[in-house]
């Protein structure tokens, strides 16, 4: 029982830090952040703290974002943040992961696409 206890205390303190970083990020204050936001924020040193003390490593935001921006809209809401730092969080071997997971489905879109322009039946899956 004790260390379930310690492990909520644990997820407490998390989704605490992450509401910090979503409010330092959020210049303007309306629970969005846009992919600009997000560039911008790189530049500062007490975000960069804050996603090290989360053990996310950010080396590109490029390919970072699209992970947290799983709709595509170019912004991500309070609960893709959350969620998306949640799923992110560990070593870089994740972020890695999920970087060619996505860069994936990107490559099967544009394969399905492709078939179908060609006059393939599409809809290639692995």
């Amino acid at each position: 029982m004790l260390f379930v206890e310690k492990q909520k205390r644990e997820d407490r303190a998390r989704e605490s830090q992450l509401l910090h970083l979503l409010n330092a990020i959020d210049d303007n204050h309306d629970n969005i952040i846009t992919f600009q936001e997000f560039c911008d924020c790189l530049e500062r040193q007490d975000i960069i703290d804050y996603f090290s003390a989360l053990h996310v490593d950010i080396e590109d935001a490029k390919q970072f974002f699209p992970l947290l921006d799983e709709d595509g809209c170019g912004q991500v809401d309070l609960i893709q943040f959350v969620t998306g730092m949640e799923k992110l969080r560990g070593e870089a071997r994740s972020a890695d992961i999920h970087i060619v997971l996505h860069q994936n489905r990107k490559v099967m879109t544009m394969l399905n696409k492709l078939m179908k322009l060609l006059g393939g039946q599409g809809d290639v899956t692995c």
